[in-house]
């Protein structure tokens, strides 16, 4: 049996304990965030330790943060203190959990939230899933090569910023000679995103197609503005992330963050491009978010965490 048939077969075998968040309400912006109402249920593990996965901008290396893979890479990158460390969109989540006045009666100061990202990181790099795509030279070049992030004691509650903006199979942008092909695009991002949970096995996930919009790179030739605005992977990304849904959170309990995609175009370079209208930009050089970038994803990735923190019970010490 091959490995695909294997995976998919493990699960469509898996069942959940518990009702999925997944389907809860949207989470509450920031002017609502806060206290629930009611406390829903109570959930099988201590959420204080956190795997925090993604490529350059949950690294935040534009505004601080490091600028390399963890060293050794299955152990993860946690060191608060350390400057790079603390810049992370890791970094910054600790830091915002360790003293917040609602979680802190409930959880204590105590937590871990590891770094597990690189700079080129994608679902592509962190699972072979098969070896799904070999298409000359536009094949992702990197399959693989990060799979053994945070292997080493995987942490139950795990935060991704799924994307596969690497695999240029399928077209979808100025870096690609191949035609459009989208549905196979989603198809893949569920083979990989699957494979990728199935061997860190979390308790719970919060998952995102990758956060941010950047306009495209060209590796053919110099970005033109045209070319390096009209890609359409990061949305496909959205979109593979919703065929993932549809059919796949029964393996684990789940929250689908949504994406910050349509406000990074409008604080992008190609804000005119895209006939919108235009304000500070995110991002210092192309692809790499500025500081006001880096905040506007802390935010939405806190928010929702809170979010899940304070709707449940959690089976943890009494702080």
């Amino acid at each position: 049996m091959s490995r695909m048939a294997v995976l998919l077969f493990l699960l469509s075998s898996c069942t959940r304990s518990t009702e999925l968040l997944g389907s809860m309400a949207s989470p509450p912006d920031a002017a609502t965030a806060g206290v629930p109402d009611t406390v829903s249920t109570t959930r099988p593990f201590c959420p204080t330790a956190i795997d925090v996965y993604g490529g350059i901008n949950v690294q935040l290396m534009g505004c601080g943060g490091p600028p390399l893979a963890p060293d050794p890479l299955a152990d993860g990158y946690f060191a608060p203190g350390t400057a790079s460390y603390d810049a992370s969109l890791a970094g910054r989540i600790y830091a915002r959990l360790v003293g917040d006045p609602d979680l802190v009666p409930r959880f204590g100061s105590t937590w871990t939230v590891r770094s597990c990202s690189g700079p080129d990181e994608s679902i592509t790099t962190l699972t072979t899933a098969g070896l799904l795509d070999d298409c000359g030279h536009d094949s992702p070049d990197m399959e693989g090569t990060l799979a053994s992030a945070c292997i080493t004691n995987p942490a139950p509650l795990l935060l991704i910023s799924a994307g596969m903006l690497d695999d240029r199979c399928h077209g979808g942008g100025p870096d690609s000679d191949m035609p459009d092909d989208p549905d196979t695009y989603a198809h893949h991002f569920v083979v990989r995103l699957d494979s990728f949970l199935l061997d860190r096995h979390p308790i719970f996930a919060l998952l995102g197609p990758t956060t941010e919009w950047t306009s495209a790179p060209n590796r053919n030739s110099p970005p033109s503005l045209f070319g390096g605005c009209n890609w359409s992977r990061p949305d496909w990304d959205a979109r593979g992330l919703d065929l993932w849904q549809q059919g796949r959170t029964a393996t684990l309990d789940t929250l689908v963050v949504p994406d910050l995609h349509d406000d990074f175009k409008s604080h992008n370079r190609c804000c005119k491009a895209l006939g919108l209208t235009c304000g500070t930009v995110y991002s210092s050089v192309p692809e790499v978010v500025n500081c006001d970038g880096a905040s506007a994803i802390v935010d939405q990735w806190y928010r929702n965490l809170k979010n899940v923190l304070l709707a449940n019970n959690y089976e943890c010490p009494v702080p």
